[in-house]
């Protein structure tokens, strides 16, 4: 399911944004799919105009201390966005990087995914997330991240609430893509931020999941991969 627009906000406030995709009309989602989700795997993927090289890259790692994790617009939506309940610990946060080149020459590079590694066991589904006490999506609807400044943002769900600076700008902390301590933060907890894809947008987040149920991985869908 491409989501290439907004047409209608369901929820917004804590648990992000709940949205409906252009132009869907069955009862239930298509995506994700297993075989539509490309994350974590170097190789080649598919994408509208063909195969495309793709490769992976560790941007660190991120500790999780409050069983949250906040996936946001880091320069929009800091401290505001839609929080996911992950087990607590620290993990590595993982781009998936597309080469979109008119030549594959990797003059535009393109970040499909910003993944939260959860665990090592092999991933045998692939799910839409929704935040705590929420409703599970129906139909086309997604919780997800809308962007409006090309960047996303993995963070710990409660610190970046409780540390974030209350000034004028209070991402001035951050600078560019990477990790970035919390100011403040008592226990290490940090943001992890990434370009967006192919910038501003809504873009879905999916957890995977072992064949036990146990999460392997929550994950920012920038729909550049796929079957879209």
């Amino acid at each position: 399911m491409a989501i290439v627009g907004l047409v209608a906000v369901i929820a917004v406030a804590l648990a992000g944004p709940l949205v409906h995709g252009v132009g869907a009309a069955q009862a239930e989602p298509r995506y994700p799919a297993l075989s539509d989700f490309h994350a974590l795997r170097a190789g080649e993927a598919p994408t509208r105009t063909g195969r495309v090289p793709v490769t992976v890259r560790d941007l660190g790692q991120l500790v999780v201390r409050s069983g949250l994790v906040e996936a946001s617009d880091p320069y929009v939506s800091l401290g505001q966005a839609g929080r996911f309940a992950v087990p607590n610990g620290t993990y590595r946060v993982v781009q998936t990087v597309a080469d979109m080149s008119k030549n594959r020459d990797g003059s535009n590079r393109r970040i499909a995914y910003l993944s939260l590694v959860l665990s090592d066991r092999p991933t045998t589904r692939v799910e839409l997330a929704v935040p705590p006490g929420k409703p599970a999506p129906t139909g086309d609807k997604v919780y997800g991240v809308a962007v409006d400044a090309g960047m996303v943002a993995f963070a710990d769900g409660a610190a970046i609430r409780a540390y974030l600076p209350t000034d004028d700008d209070p991402s001035a902390f951050i600078k560019g893509s990477g990790m970035f301590p919390i100011p403040g933060a008592q226990h290490g907890e940090n943001i992890a931020v990434s370009d967006s894809g192919w910038g501003d947008g809504f873009y879905p987040v999916l957890v995977t999941r072992a064949a036990d149920g146990s999460p392997t991985g929550l994950h920012i869908d920038t729909q550049v991969l796929g079957v879209l």
